[in-house]
């Protein structure tokens, strides 16, 4: 879990060919399944302290996917025609 979980999903979700948002859906099923599997006192402090680290980055990274670059490039008037050719 934490920052070195998240980065390890997606060396391992990329090798199997998943996308970003696939590897997200499979380490979010897998935090649901595993949770309820620790079994120390100190497995369960460990992961309480990254998971809010951890959905915090799901957030982030779903606002930050969802934006359309598209309306924004419009909204700010920006065409492709921006560059000129000299």
């Amino acid at each position: 879990m934490g920052a070195v979980g998240i980065a390890r999903v997606f060396s391992y979700c990329g090798q199997k060919g998943l996308s970003p948002e696939e590897a997200l859906k499979w380490y979010k099923q897998k935090i649901k399944l595993a949770a309820p599997q620790l079994q120390t006192e100190i497995g369960r402090r460990l992961a309480k302290e990254k998971i809010d680290y951890v959905y915090s980055f799901f957030k982030m990274f779903e606002n930050e996917n969802s934006v359309d670059l598209a309306k924004i490039l419009e909204k700010l008037n920006v065409t492709q025609n921006v560059v000129k050719k000299g």
